[in-house]
């Protein structure tokens, strides 16, 4: 139940990141970012990757707590010693159901061994860093916002140090 939950939420994530772009609604204004996404686990990365992709231009501001991506994942599944993933291989941040399978094959990662191959934990951090990479995504701001408000096509978001604006904002927590 959780699981198929997560998979609609990034399904969901993944459409509106795409009808932004081709809708061609992220017009270019006067603002600090494009785009403003809170959350840096899986959904927050897979939406600035499918944002990223669809327009390479885009300015794509994280904001999470941790500073890094992924971080709360990595946390909780080394606390857990959760050594691979529920999720089958295809549901994995990128666009591609397969880019997982192939980039496990490319690097010459193990496999679980497990029914729907399941990924290891090593194999998707690994992928996920090559995602980061590859979509020459910033690291997050190390903040969380205190305060968003709409002021006209724009929204202004304070977190702890920092103000900026944004014409969109994902929900990625």
């Amino acid at each position: 139940m959780v699981d198929q939950r997560c998979q609609k939420l990034t399904l969901d994530v993944v459409r509106m990141s795409l009808i932004i772009a081709r809708l061609g609604l992220v017009a270019r204004y006067d603002t600090d970012t494009d785009v403003c996404i809170l959350g840096a686990g899986p959904h927050g990365l897979a939406a600035a990757v499918h944002l990223r992709k669809a327009d390479p231009d885009l300015n794509i501001t994280v904001l999470d707590p941790s500073g890094a991506w992924l971080s709360t994942w990595n946390n909780q599944f080394t606390q857990a010693e959760i050594e691979m993933l529920r999720s089958p291989v295809v549901h994995h941040p990128d666009s591609d159901p397969y880019a997982l399978s192939d980039y496990i094959d490319a690097h010459d990662l193990p496999r679980s061994g497990f029914a729907y191959d399941l990924p290891t934990r090593a194999a998707f951090a690994q992928f996920c860093e090559s995602l980061i990479e590859d979509a020459a995504l910033d690291s997050p701001l190390a903040s969380a916002p205190h305060s968003i408000r709409s002021r006209g096509n724009e929204l202004t978001i304070k977190a702890k140090g920092t103000t900026f604006s944004a014409r969109f904002l994902v929900l990625a927590t």
